[in-house]
Formats: structure tokens, C-alpha cells, sequence
């Protein structure tokens, strides 16, 4: 004999599950997405740091050889300062 109550209850925790799973599916593609984006972001941070460095290092090799007050004061700018603890 078939129980209403517990057919209709069964149907409910179904239909729960069942939302529950598509909605940690939506965040686990969005997260995704946006895992991607980021790593996308970082790698053209990446290329411009690696840019920078070498214009830096080009320009103090040209300063060496030929020293300015205007690039020696650029140089400076951009030397590393020790973190305060």
C-alpha cells in the first residue's frame, strides 16, 4: 500500500536536492569563470613587470655609461626601500 505522505515528502527532498545541485553547479562555473579571468589578469601583469624590469635595468646600464641627474633621480624612484617592521 502506497504511502501519500511519504511519496509527497520524498518528492519535496528530491525537488530540494535537486536545486541544491544546480545552484553549487552555477557557483562552481562562475567560480571557474572567474579563476580564469584572473589568471588571464595575472599574466599580463606578469609581462609588464617582466617589461619594466628589463626598460629599468637597459636604462641604469645607459646611465653607467653616460650618467644624468634626470635619469639618475628616475632610478631612484624605483629602487627597492626595505619594509619598515
Amino acid at each position: 500500500m502506497k504511502s501519500d505522505t511519504l511519496n509527497t515528502f520524498l518528492y519535496v527532498v528530491l525537488a530540494v536536492l535537486i536545486i541544491a545541485i544546480g545552484v553549487c553547479s552555477i557557483q562552481g562555473i562562475t567560480l571557474a569563470h572567474k579563476a580564469r579571468s584572473l589568471s588571464a589578469t595575472a599574466m599580463q601583469a606578469q609581462k609588464v613587470l617582466q617589461m619594466t624590469g628589463g626598460l629599468l635595468g637597459e636604462l641604469d646600464a645607459y646611465n653607467k655609461r653616460q650618467p644624468t641627474p634626470e635619469i639618475t633621480a628616475i632610478l631612484k624612484s624605483f629602487q627597492v626601500k626595505p619594509a619598515a617592521h
